[in-house]
């Protein structure tokens, strides 16, 4: 019964991440966009592995969302106060909170900072109410793991340690020079005085960067991508782009999932699937800050 309320409770913060990502665009044609972009959910991998493995990632997607909803309409410490609820999931949320964090110094809004504080200080004392000691077992869990799939999740740590043949030393600097342009790119986009620097922006441009950068992240961690495909959509919308591309622009990427999939099947890795938050980097840069 758990399973079975938390995959409804998943769909239901899915579909509501979406929703609350298109009240943020006003533009009278948006609603020509809901069944190419239902469908692009509904087909999408990560969206079936998050319910199939009962992930927190629906959880993680709908903080995020909130977050921009509520930073759009101006409510920056409201929003400040839920952005800790990612820390839930350490390996993705910390270089996700780490980099907002430095796009608010970007804008002089430190004070903000407050806010973050005291809500993270209230979820790290409820979770030692409930065990002293969780800090350090999350570490050592997490350590182990590490350890054990460095070089083998879709990340551009993956993908380098898959192209170098899984050498050890390679993929060390492969995928830290590989990382290193990533993030100079993210920071690049980050302090540009472009798109009024809107929180929806930020937040995509963070989260493809975090899901290619951090080197401990699954398939089902990359339906945060909703964010930054469904942003890209909206920009192509408001840039007049032509409806059948804009359009069907989630469906492509599924194909591309897709794809990948029958890939990864037959070599049996998961680490080609950092070609889909690569995509949407590219994406972010060709449409929304190119001009």
């Amino acid at each position: 019964p758990a399973y079975l309320n938390w995959v409804v409770l998943s769909q239901f913060m899915i579909v509501l991440s979406a929703y609350l990502l298109f009240k943020t665009n006003l533009h009278p044609k948006l609603k020509h966009y809901i069944f190419p972009v239902v469908a692009g959910l509904i087909l999408f991998r990560p969206v079936f592995i998050t319910l199939v493995n009962g992930q927190l990632s629906g959880l993680l997607l709908l903080v995020c969302v909130l977050v921009i909803y509520l930073w759009e309409k101006e409510k920056w410490w409201q929003g400040c106060a839920i952005l800790p609820l990612l820390a839930l999931k350490p390996n993705v949320s910390i270089p996700i909170l780490a980099l907002i964090a430095l796009w608010l110094l970007f804008q002089r809004k430190s004070r903000l900072f407050l806010w973050i504080g005291l809500s993270a200080i209230a979820l790290l004392v409820i979770g030692m109410l409930r065990d002293p000691n969780w800090v350090a077992e999350y570490l050592a869990i997490g350590n182990s793991k590490l350890s054990q799939t460095f070089g083998y999740s879709p990340t551009i740590w993956g993908l380098t340690a898959y192209l170098s043949g899984f050498k050890r030393a390679l993929t060390l600097i492969l995928g830290g020079l590989g990382a290193l342009l990533i993030l100079s790119g993210c920071l690049f986009l980050l302090r540009r005085k472009h798109n009024g620097q809107r929180p929806a922006f930020v937040f995509s441009v963070v989260i493809v960067t975090t899901l290619l950068i951090t080197p401990y992240t699954w398939t089902y961690d990359q339906l945060l991508l909703v964010i930054p495909i469904l942003v890209i959509m909206l920009e192509m919308l408001n840039r007049s782009y032509p409806f059948l591309l804009s359009a069907t622009l989630f469906l492509l990427i599924d194909v591309v999932t897709i794809f990948l999939l029958v890939i990864s099947a037959r070599i049996e890795l998961e680490v080609l699937n950092a070609i889909v938050p690569l995509i949407c980097y590219g994406l972010l840069f060709l449409f929304v800050h190119g001009r």
